[in-house]
């Protein structure tokens, strides 16, 4: 178990100085250690290098002490947040004899810890992620989340507060004193809330009376005495920005203009200083690297021997190991493996690690055990129906069922519910504002240097290219600022190599106009302070008086241009509903349905080809990984699960019962797919059961989906799909043990948030998954095989390409092309549930978003219509699907009924 050995009581003068220099690391002062290896054996010292002096014990990790200098590069945290770098500890001059390494441990962080006959180094904490310790010190992540949002919600945060506002109340915050906070009534004090974040910068007009910042204290609680003076003040501050030309990103994704900074500044008005509302300790900045298992928080846990697979004490281990002239840990495991015949490895996050030796030799379990002392790890033993290899790895054991990402997920899922709210608060505030025409009683504020032409132009009615200035007509003073800011975006936009995937560069040319606008501004006085906080910005213009009252966006037709019109819908399960379907759908322009038809739909789906025949087409979803018997082999994750049985599980169940209802039934059908592994998928059966089908009168085709489960492929789990956050499949013994042998890594680490991604760039993951693409590779061969043979030709394949679409199948795995590259027809995805949860991703769609759900599909559905295969368009479609497969028929066609217009 290891014995640990108490450093001794120092007693002054025994031990006269010696002036040397002083040391910052472990590692500069190897050399000068006394140890008798003939009084106390060999010792042992890993990751010198990494141990640096302390002013009291702290955690340490290898893991991400050793990723490359990713998180050295960021620099010094505690000045990143404008905290004062405090001077490093210094060690006193070395002893006459030399450090005693049992005294000279605890100065580094480190203790000493006998193992056999061997001493090793190892550290006196590891990093602990457990929640019990607080990562967020004092924060919730729902909390943190919430704050973060609140910044990036100005108008939906403000606007409900100033919609609440009697006239007298604006007045009054649109004076230079500001409205007294308490003079707000409960629901205005509740509204102004998500504003309120916990740290706010303070501008100082003169030097403040507050103590230093330090790093335990970089934002000093404001007493509540002075904050029970704060006042809100509003305020219409000018925006003056340079018109620039229009970019695309993400392969065809919505247009954006880029936008430099304002030339309109804010003042400068003397010292700056972040002040905390509420008590508590500071957020740190590794707190979801913590959270996650990532790194640890200040905390730490004591260091102790984990559970291992390979026992030190077997006799198996008993052979004696060479020390003499090995300097790493990989070195010295490859010892360990040739004297004992044991198959050793060392992982790879720590086998590059130094290790410094004292000795000759030592048995090979003492080491064993004293390396798993040194890292803070164990030995894991991975096996199949053949062999088995021993891992030695800092993260034993192994827990394949923890998922980091579902601890987030109540925070997430609230913080979505709240974006939701917020936002339809904000249109019906919105609404209110406008006919009370309350812009017009905000006054002016910052940009008053720029004269009245500017502000003019910026009060007119909002034009939808904005209220533009020719640069011809600009002072030479502000022509030449907006000429630099312009300049600036070019040269960013130049530095981007030709062809680089996702962008497509703007023509080049210079400054035209500038755009002129006005900024709504909240902000927060503290008169006992002299000071003032920006709370948030928002687009004033969104509440002038002269636009029109938001409404529901109108029912849309489809262009007559736009020929392939599918709706994917849900299986109908009465001859009525399938009835009330086809009549539906043909009423409201759509060409085609698709069905995934499960083993148990057949029937159901030869009535609703009946119903549909002559009328619309009926396009049958496959998917050959589809088990369609109890005993056909499931794909499973590290942890034995297939992907429903997963979600079966109660911590499963609990994170779907958080998610908002507009989610819930999209993620409820992606996590009730199950898979087949790719070896185990009879094409033949799937080769039958499709002819069958396509044998069914009025069925028009069939189409194909789910092609690999997640953790196969790139952008189909792992980093790149949101199932895979969840769930991987891809478990393979045979698969595990060849790869641990080869790149020295356990691939049941990278399910989710791995931090074995981050500390090997991806390289980890990539290897694994070359594994898994041939298997899949070798399944689509088959697959492709037997399709061909048969005569049969999907009409398309879902990809997992984004934006989502369905193109012509090719016998390859669709998700790598881009549309202008891939081959049509290319139909474009609209999710029902996609755009209600995240109606961001669809630009300036996003206006919709607080409407109800049927009229914000609606609006999303206009504005990608009234721009579908548009002459300028830079992605041209051949057809759109309207993805409802995750509603219920009933719902479909209610939603059909509002969102589209009879033809």
């Amino acid at each position: 178990m290891g014995t640990l050995i108490q450093p001794p009581a120092l007693v002054p003068g025994i031990v006269a100085p010696q002036a040397t220099g002083t040391a910052s690391s472990l590692d500069s002062v190897l050399s000068k250690l006394y140890w008798s290896v003939q009084a106390r054996g060999p010792l042992l010292v890993v990751g010198a290098e990494k141990y640096t002096l302390v002013p009291e014990p702290k955690p340490l990790d290898f893991f991400s002490a050793g990723m490359g200098g990713m998180f050295g590069a960021m620099g010094n945290m505690a000045e990143l947040m404008g905290q004062k770098k405090t001077p490093p500890p210094t060690l006193e001059p070395t002893p006459r004899e030399g450090w005693n390494p049992t005294v000279l441990a605890p100065r580094f962080g480190g203790q000493l810890v006998r193992c056999g006959t061997v001493t090793v180094f190892a550290p006196l904490l590891l990093p602990d992620a457990s929640k019990k310790n607080d990562p967020f010190g004092g924060q919730d992540m729902a909390e943190l989340m919430q704050e973060g949002m609140a910044m990036g919600m100005g108008g939906s945060r403000l606007l409900p507060l100033l919609a609440s506002l009697t006239p007298s109340q604006v007045t009054q915050a649109s004076s230079t004193a500001g409205l007294p906070l308490a003079s707000l009534d409960k629901n205005q004090r509740a509204l102004l809330q998500p504003l309120m974040r916990r740290t706010l910068t303070f501008r100082f007009a003169q030097k403040p009376n507050l103590p230093p910042a330090t790093p335990l204290d970089p934002a000093p609680l404001i007493p509540q005495a002075d904050q029970n003076q704060f006042r809100l003040r509003l305020s219409r501050s000018l925006s003056i920005t340079p018109q620039l030309p229009q970019f695309t990103a993400s392969g065809g994704g919505p247009r954006m203009a880029m936008r430099l900074g304002n030339l309109v500044a804010e003042k400068n008005v003397g010292e700056s200083r972040a002040l905390a509302l509420k008590p508590g300790k500071q957020l740190n900045p590794m707190a979801m690297l913590s959270m996650l298992g990532m790194g640890g928080n200040d905390k730490g846990t004591p260091a102790r021997r984990k559970p291992s697979d390979l026992n030190p004490d077997s006799g198996a281990l008993n052979a004696r190991v060479s020390l003499e002239g090995v300097s790493t840990v990989e070195e010295l495991v490859a010892r360990i493996a040739a004297a004992t015949k044991v198959p050793l490895l060392a992982d790879q996050r720590i086998g590059k690690l130094k290790v410094s030796v004292r000795g000759t030799s030592a048995r090979a379990g003492d080491l064993v055990e004293a390396l798993c002392w040194a890292v803070g790890g164990a030995v894991r033993r991975i096996s199949d129906d053949r062999e088995a290899v021993f891992l030695l790895t800092e993260q034993a054991p192994l827990k394949t069922s923890a998922n980091p990402i579902a601890t987030m997920m109540p925070a997430i899922t609230g913080m979505m519910q709240d974006q939701k709210s917020a936002e339809r608060k904000a249109v019906d505030a919105r609404i209110r504002l406008i006919r009370q025409r309350t812009l017009a009683g905000i006054s002016r504020g910052t940009g008053s240097e720029f004269g009245e032409q500017f502000w003019r132009i910026a009060e007119a009615r909002p034009t939808p290219e904005g209220n533009l200035i020719p640069a011809a007509e600009l002072s030479p003073d502000v022509l030449k600022q907006a000429q630099e800011r312009y300049n600036g975006f070019a040269t960013a936009i130049a530095a981007i190599p030709d062809g680089t995937p996702g962008i497509t560069k703007p023509a080049q040319g210079g400054l035209t106009h500038v755009r002129c606008g006005q900024e709504l501004v909240a902000e927060l006085v503290a008169p006992t302070l002299g000071a003032v906080a920006t709370l948030t910005t928002t687009d004033a213009n969104e509440i002038h008086p002269e636009l029109p009252v938001p409404a529901p966006p109108p029912a849309v037709g489809f262009p007559e241009t736009l020929k392939q019109r599918v709706l994917s819908v849900a299986l109908p399960e009465t001859a009525a509903l399938a009835e009330a379907l086809v009549e539906s759908a043909s009423t409201h322009g759509i060409t085609e349905l698709r069905v995934s038809v499960p083993a148990s739909g057949e029937r159901a789906l030869a009535t609703l080809a009946a119903a549909a025949k002559g009328k619309v087409g009926v396009v049958a979803v496959l998917s050959p990984l589809e088990p369609l018997t109890s005993e056909a082999p499931r794909d499973r994750s590290w942890a034995g699960q297939t992907f429903p049985e997963w979600f079966a599980l109660p911590e499963s169940k609990k994170m779907m019962s958080d998610l908002p209802p507009q989610l819930a039934p999209f993620l409820s059908r992606m996590f009730a797919q199950d898979f087949l592994t790719p070896e185990s998928a009879d094409v033949a059966s799937f080769v039958a059961r499709t002819k069958r089908l396509l044998a069914l009168p009025g069925v028009t085709g069939f189409a194909l989906e789910r092609l690999a489960a997640p953790g196969y492929r790139e952008g189909i789990g792992g980093m790149g799909g949101a199932e895979g956050f969840f769930w991987q499949g891809g478990a393979n013994a045979r698969e595990r043990v060849a790869f641990a042998r080869d790149q020295r890594s356990d691939p049941a680490e990278l399910g989710g948030f791995s931090f074995t991604d981050i500390f090997s760039g991806g390289s980890v993951r990539s290897a694994w998954t070359k594994r898994t693409t041939a298997r899949s590779d070798a399944f689509l061969g088959r697959l492709t095989a037997g399709l061909t043979k048969a005569g049969l030709a999907p009409s398309s394949v879902l990809t997992t390409a984004e934006p989502p679409r369905w193109e012509k199948w090719t016998g390859k795995y669709p998700g790598g092309s881009t549309v202008s590259s891939a081959i049509r027809p290319v139909l474009k995805t609209l999710s029902y549930s996609r755009i209600l949860a995240q109606p961001g991703q669809f630009g300036d769609a996003s206006e919709f978003a607080g409407f109800d759900d049927p009229d914000q599909f609606t609006g999303v559905l206009g504005k990608e219509l009234s721009g579908f295969n548009a002459p300028d368009a830079e992605v041209r479609w051949d057809g759109l699907v309207l993805d409802l497969a995750d509603q219920t028929v009933e719902t479909t066609l209610a939603i059909l009924e509002r969102a589209l217009l009879k033809k």
